[in-house]
């Protein structure tokens, strides 16, 4: 079984299907805009709404990427399009985004869990 599937979450953007994953780089890209997945938290739970509502959408669009970037990898000859967070605040509606949020927040934990499969050595078993 491969674990990048179990760790993605599907979502619909207007019609449109997308995969959320956190992959390191998508954790990177979350560094980088926010200073880290704790700082998301903080800006989501504010008094602003706009910011709120800007994070969310960057968020958003960060995880769908993310998934994307992973499908285009191996399938070059069938590419699936990249969304942007400006996108994302105007093909949603309020009710939308917080599916969306929850969502978001399924795939960032599951994105954190470890996978480890390992091979029973010959001679292992137990008798």
């Amino acid at each position: 079984m491969n674990a990048a599937i179990n760790r993605a979450v599907s979502v619909e953007i207007d019609g449109e299907n997308f995969e959320m994953l956190l992959t390191t780089k998508a954790a990177a890209d979350i560094d980088r805009e926010f200073g880290g997945l704790d700082k998301v938290g903080e800006a989501l739970d504010g008094d602003d709404r706009d910011a709120s509502v800007e994070t969310a959408s960057k968020l958003i669009a960060i995880l769908c990427n993310a998934g994307s970037e992973r499908y285009n990898y191996r399938h070059r000859d069938t590419p699936r399009r990249m969304i942007g967070h400006d996108e994302v605040g105007i093909l949603t509606t309020p009710g939308e985004m917080t599916y969306l949020l929850r969502s978001a927040i399924e795939a960032v934990r599951r994105g954190k869990e470890t996978y480890i499969e390992s091979e029973q050595a010959p001679g292992d078993g137990k008798n």
